[in-house]
């Protein structure tokens, strides 16, 4: 798909992760695990405790972002 625009926000419910890395596998330039907590979250937020996060994903990896989002087994994303 190709999106023209603004960068996209996605949000993040950590609270439903359970540190699979599923996301991690498909788009690893974007996600990582926290340290802190073993969820998923992005290099900006790496020290939150947040477990809600409103992410913004640039357009030139919006593609990737999302399918690694879209099977995600718990839900953790909101498109």
């Amino acid at each position: 798909m190709n999106y023209t625009g603004k960068p996209k926000v996605i949000t993040v419910h950590r609270n439903r992760c359970i540190g699979c890395g599923y996301c991690l596998s498909v788009e690893n330039n974007f996600w990582v695990i926290s340290p802190n907590d073993g969820k998923i979250t992005i290099r900006e937020f790496i020290s939150t405790n947040e477990q809600t996060l409103k992410v913004t994903v640039p357009i030139e990896i919006l593609d990737s972002v999302i399918d690694s989002c879209e099977n995600c087994p718990e839900s953790v994303f909101k498109l």
